[in-house]
């Protein structure tokens, strides 16, 4: 080859290529205008499609979590009492079986002074409590057993707030949407009444227990220790003012008693046809062999409990990658519903079925009912917990 045919030869490449980039220049130039006279536009960078599988980074690092966990081998859990919510949270164990669960059954007025001995003597033996969330949690939470709950929260299903009552901010009962996640979601009214004894044209709505009549006739869950019957209280007394409240108290002759078996049991058997702080859970078993089917809960005012639907990640989890996998896995979908069945109380995630459609809340209601364990109501059960320590005896 000649150094002329060479020379021409680059050339005619040369050419081609400041034509080839003359003309993407061009079309880069000619957006199509917007029709409002505003710039047009620019392209979006070139990514993948909105369906694609999730990055290989993201996987990659769940992939990691689920290997530390197994690493780690163990979760310690604490949860409400009973066999329905054992075997609702042990399932955990079954579908990984390399992590063995440490399931302690207790009530919280049980479990968070027991926790607070521990780490007060630097023994930090627990992952995550599962149970109610009451003003016991927020103090432990402000005495600094807890950790926040919301960074654990990373799988796409549990986080995409459509999924969710009212959004993922309105999962959290905490004001700083940070540490204490409710999953569960009843709209229930915790005054029952016994409609064999009084039917409902006596007594419609909650102004009706203030009726003379009823004197000696209503019981009390213990309200000075916290519990259903001191957020009943709480609800009645942002719905109908603390004056109601306090001639509740004062001048219908309440019998109180801290064992809800026992306060369910009087409303069915009709020793006292109307308790204020029992609730479903209680009153389901009897509604199983037959007898209080006639016990039915006021209307009005309607408030939407978590029941014992709450998560909290304990202080310095000795098991984190565990606790991580833990809380997603209770927040999934699949988890939830099988969760749901088994306990007989509504998930808040909505492509759950619930499972009572009679204590189901509507999505189109949300600013409607009261949210008797959000953070902003603890005043209020804080003041029912006062008036109560005036005037009971």
């Amino acid at each position: 080859m000649t150094t002329s045919s060479f020379t021409d030869r680059v050339f005619l490449r040369c050419r081609a290529a400041i034509l080839v980039l003359a003309l993407m220049l061009g079309a880069c130039g000619s957006a199509p205008s917007t029709g409002s006279g505003a710039p047009a536009p620019k392209s979006p960078a070139v990514s993948a499609p909105a369906s694609a599988a999730p990055a290989p980074a993201s996987t990659a690092d769940w992939n990691a979590v689920v290997a530390a966990a197994k690493k780690e081998g163990r979760v310690a859990v604490g949860g409400p009492p009973g066999q329905a919510w054992r075997d609702a949270l042990t399932m955990f164990s079954q579908q990984h079986a390399d992590i063995r669960m440490e399931f302690f059954g207790a009530s919280t007025t049980d479990f968070w002074p027991r926790v607070e001995r521990e780490q007060g003597s630097g023994q930090f033996l627990w992952d995550v409590q599962v149970g109610g969330i009451g003003p016991d949690t927020f103090q432990v939470r402000d005495n600094g057993l807890l950790d926040p709950v919301r960074p654990l929260m990373t799988l796409p299903e549990v986080v995409d707030g459509s999924k969710w009552l009212g959004g993922l901010d309105a999962l959290f009962v905490d004001k700083e949407k940070q540490y204490l996640p409710g999953f569960l979601a009843n709209v229930q009214n915790n005054v029952f009444v016994n409609r064999d004894q009084i039917p409902e044209n006596q007594l419609r709505a909650a102004k009706d227990l203030l009726d003379p009549r009823w004197k000696g006739k209503m019981a009390l869950q213990e309200p000075r220790q916290g519990g259903a019957g001191n957020a009943q209280l709480a609800v009645l007394m942002k719905t109908n003012g603390e004056a109601f409240v306090r001639d509740l108290l004062s001048s219908q002759n309440l019998p109180i008693t801290a064992d809800y078996r026992q306060l369910t049991e009087w409303v069915v058997r009709g020793q006292y046809p109307i308790v204020i702080g029992s609730s479903l859970d209680f009153i389901r078993p009897f509604y199983d062999q037959g007898l209080g089917r006639n016990v039915t809960p006021l209307r009005e005012p309607l408030a939407v409990s978590s029941g014992n639907g709450g998560i909290k990640l304990l202080k310095r989890a000795p098991h984190p990658n565990a606790a991580k996998l833990f809380v997603n896995w209770l927040l999934s979908r699949e988890t939830q519903a099988a969760l749901s069945k088994t306990v007989a109380y509504n998930s808040r995630r909505l492509d759950v079925a619930p499972a009572d459609p009679n204590t189901a809340a509507d999505p189109a209601r949300v600013a409607d009912y009261v949210y008797d364990q959000y953070e902003d109501i603890i005043p209020l059960k804080q003041r029912v917990i006062e008036l109560s320590k005036q005037l009971l005896r």
